[in-house]
């Protein structure tokens, strides 16, 4: 029983008093207002609120004034706050006031149990609409689904912070509003247990503790969200640093499933999704965000996932150089046999010396000089491993499945070394290659592209390497061939099927099996580890969706694809133009004789159609020069790279070159239509215009060089330059150090430094146009970015948006930073520029 003057009940209600203190100031919905005791506990409190509470029994609402003082809070008191009591229903689109509710409080059942319409996403996509900004809704979530199972059976049901999923109402939010923006907690009692729901991001425990009456403080123990690393990362000590007071993170392997940490999970990180047994993929739920961390195998995840109702993201980082340096071990190891001389060397008869058994087991060992590496599909790590092998001193050939398709050749976005040569066809590749090395996706084209009909076309002796999806050979084929002794020997990284678990085919001594593990290496895994956690923090703080997070290279890549699918849009209008020019010269729409005012009027919508297309051919080349202007600026590999990815390009622009000078002696149809001025002029006219405007537009050219090379110094920083920072507001150069040692890196302002220091150099890294990264010497590498103390720190190796700052300023003597996730973090900064990146060769230069 409720005294008619209590205030605290020691029961859920109290939580509702700790609403306002995370809300602006505004009118507050309680729908199901009860005997109004939340109402009682929030206006002592917070005075200065108005409480609209819904309730369908007006009966109970007529009882609650005389018993419970109900009738008081329906006055205003001193500090202007008061409630308001609506009889009717509280779901109903008209139950909203003009501006929305700075709050709204949900505590809504019926017989025992919560109303069905909460259960639905609908009610609270509805309920979220009636929110003013930065508004958010409690809710009472009730207890467990099965909660009357275990009263009946007289069970206590399991008392875990983490079995919130078995809770309908909390699932159905969670699906309506957007991701992160649903946190909840359990609310213990004697005889129950309550889920309250939050929407809207998670507050600071910390700052809404002071921020409550005494009594709450101690409430505020809400579990952190669990993160949980599913049979990976068993030392998961950097994502618990990372994320300590974010989220807990455990590992859970396989053998502890039914412990139902799975299911309670916010985020779940694993290896492969296709490689987890089939009992664990139904434990995952579609509400969770699955971060899949370097997948072999991107596209059967993906497709897997959709049909389990995931939300799956790939997070990887660029592996070509490490695949590049386990095929070039494996061929060694193949060609070399160390695999089996080092077995045998551990042995008790390797005493007996080179003429005894050593020599049978060296028979076969071959040098890597003049074989000749074949190299199937275009991927990065197909370039690497051809540098390799080109220093190796091997003949390279590639084939590329993808490079013919639907009747129109590709541009490549990958372009191996200029000493390499590319093969129409697979089988004349498998004809020529001593080494036959696997690097392309799998897809429906590729799916067994080695197959026996192709198989067939192999170079007798040649070895077989495939460090990418074991379903591109046809393993029994493959099998076949080592049986027949037709291939030398073969190398994989990952084998699935029976017909390679014979230990007699394990044992076989030119054949090497790997445990998928080609692309590792402790510097991938630590930057696939770092974007994981990043990902995480921006989920669970921002409720920010990610995408996938893959390597640098590849959304490069899809850049340069992009900027190559303009280029040919930009060719084909070149093309139409040059057979216009060439209609022109032979039916010149221009004569001598005085025209009539019909011809008049026909030249002239003639020339002003083509006028058009030529500007907007004009228009077209100025859009697609933009990025690549800033491209080039902001990645200097880049701009060499792209420089070589079009010849295609290249090709097509000398066809025209050679076109045009064998017309040099005419008058260009292109000159006539830029010279709008001489439609009605003489040739001789025609050809002097011509020669005069070229002299002038390349004047203003010239000057609006000028004009953008004066414009601001800022445009002397370059992607790879080495600056030192200038602190404006006080003297001395801003630095990163450790405070501590062993501890994390800060940037701080120091006076007894010079810019030669280490510590004071930081490395321009462009990410866009506008975006720039900072890149710390002294911390390794790592990247300048504000965390949320607002602190200048160096925590990360990958790009964020907690490390992308906009450079600021009319040139470098006064200029500021500011980061793109937090306007508020500025520095006011001085740069020096201390080296460049040089145009010719590419190397980094001192300035002085």
């Amino acid at each position: 029983m409720i005294k008619k003057d209590q205030v605290w009940t020691g029961s859920y209600w109290d939580e509702f008093a700790s609403l306002p203190a995370i809300i602006p100031h505004g009118p507050i919905a309680m729908l199901g207002l009860g005997a109004g005791t939340a109402a009682h506990s929030i206006l002592e409190y917070y005075p200065s609120f108005h409480i609209i509470g819904w309730e369908l029994d007006e009966l109970l609402i007529n009882a609650a004034r005389k018993y419970f003082n109900l009738s008081k809070l329906e006055e205003k008191n001193e500090h202007g706050g008061y409630l308001s009591v609506c009889i009717g229903d509280a779901l109903s689109p008209d139950a909203t006031v003009e501006g929305g509710f700075a709050g709204i409080i949900v505590d809504l059942f019926a017989d025992g149990k919560i109303l069905p319409e909460l259960l639905e996403e609908e009610t609270w996509v509805g309920l979220a609409k009636k929110l003013m900004p930065n508004g958010r809704i409690m809710v009472n979530c009730s207890g467990r689904d099965d909660y009357q199972y275990y009263r009946d059976n007289n069970v206590a049901p399991p008392k875990s912070k983490h079995s919130w999923m078995e809770n309908s109402a909390i699932k159905a939010l969670s699906r309506a509003l957007p991701a992160g923006q649903v946190c909840w907690k359990l609310v213990e009692e004697a005889e129950c247990e309550n889920y309250f729901a939050l929407t809207g991001p998670l507050p600071d425990l910390d700052v809404w503790s002071t921020l409550v009456p005494e009594k709450l403080r101690t409430k505020f123990d809400t579990p952190s969200p669990l993160v949980v690393y599913l049979n990976c990362i068993e030392d998961n000590s950097i994502e618990q640093e990372s994320l300590s007071g974010v989220a807990t993170v455990e590992h859970v392997p396989l053998s502890l499933l039914s412990d139902g940490r799975i299911e309670s999970a916010s985020v779940v990180l694993l290896h492969s999704l296709t490689f987890l047994p089939r009992a664990v993929q139904r434990r995952l739920r579609p509400w969770q965000l699955v971060l899949c961390l370097g997948s072999t195998d991107r596209a059967v995840d993906s497709a897997l996932a959709s049909d389990l109702g995931l939300r799956l993201v790939h997070v990887d980082a660029n592996r070509a150089e490490e695949v590049a340096d386990t095929v070039m071990a494996l061929i060694l190891g193949l060609l070399r046999k160390t695999h089996l001389l080092s077995r045998y060397s551990s042995s008790s008869s390797a005493a007996s010396g080179w003429l005894g058994s050593i020599q049978p087991l060296c028979r076969g060992m071959r040098r890597c000089r003049g074989l000749v590496m074949g190299i199937i599909g275009r991927s990065a790590s197909a370039r690497c491993l051809a540098t390799r092998s080109l220093a190796f001193r091997m003949s390279v050939l590639y084939f590329d499945p993808g490079y013919e398709g639907k009747g129109k050749v590709s541009r490549p976005t990958i372009v191996f070394p200029s000493a390499a040569r590319r093969m129409d066809t697979l089988n004349d590749l498998l004809a020529a290659s001593d080494l036959v090395s696997l690097h392309c996706t799998l897809s429906n084209d590729t799916m067994h592209i080695l197959n026996a009909e192709c198989l067939q076309h192999i170079k007798p002796g040649a070895f077989i390497v495939n460090t990418g999806s074991c379903q591109l050979i046809d393993d029994c084929a493959l099998k076949q061939l080592l049986i027949d002794g037709s291939i030398a020997g073969c190398a994989l990284d990952g084998v699935e099927g029976p017909q390679w678990m014979e230990a007699w085919v394990r044992e076989m001594p030119n054949v090497l099996i790997l445990p998928r593990s080609a692309d590792y290496s402790e510097e991938v895994w630590l930057e696939i580890r770092e974007k994981a956690i990043s990902i995480v923090q921006s989920y669970l703080l921002d409720g920010v969706m990610p995408s996938n997070a893959v390597s640098d290279e590849e959304e490069e890549e899809d850049e340069e694809e992009e900027e190559e699918e303009l280029d040919e849009a930009v060719f084909e209008v070149e093309n139409d133009l040059l057979q216009l020019d060439k209609r022109m010269k032979e039916d010149p729409p221009f004569v001598l004789s005085k025209p009539s005012d019909q011809q008049l009027q026909t030249d002239d919508s003639q020339l002003s159609s083509e006028y058009d297309k030529q500007r907007g051919i004009s228009h077209l080349k100025e859009s697609h020069s933009v990025p690549s202007v800033s491209r080039s600026e902001g990645r200097r590999s880049g701009s060499r790279k792209k420089g070589k990815k079009r010849p295609a390009r290249r090709r097509s622009k000398q066809k025209m070159d050679e076109s045009s000078a064998r017309e040099t002696d005419d008058v260009s149809g292109r000159d006539q239509v830029l010279s709008s001025s001489s439609r009605f002029a003489s040739p001789e006219d025609l050809k002097s215009k011509s020669k005069s405007s070229a002299v002038e537009s390349t004047m203003e050219v010239t000057s609006s060089e000028k004009e953008v090379n004066n414009n601001s110094s800022l445009d002397l920083l370059r992607d790879g330059s080495v600056i030192s920072l200038r602190a404006r507001d006080q003297p001395g150069l801003h630095v990163a150090r450790q405070r501590l040692p062993g501890g994390g890196w800060f940037l701080d302002v120091l006076s007894n430094v010079t810019k030669r220091d280490p510590a004071a150099q930081f490395l321009v890294t462009f990410r866009s146009k506008d975006a720039i990264g900072l890149r710390s010497f002294a911390s390794g590498g790592k990247l300048l970015q504000i965390n949320r103390k607002m602190e200048f720190v160096f925590a990360s190796h990958s790009f964020d948006v907690w490390e992308t700052w906009m450079l600021e300023g009319s040139s470098l003597e006064e200029c500021r930073l500011v980061n793109c996730r937090n306007p508020l973090a500025v520095l006011d900064i001085c740069v020096d520029i201390l080296a460049v990146v040089s145009e010719e060769d590419g190397v980094i230069r001192w300035v002085d």
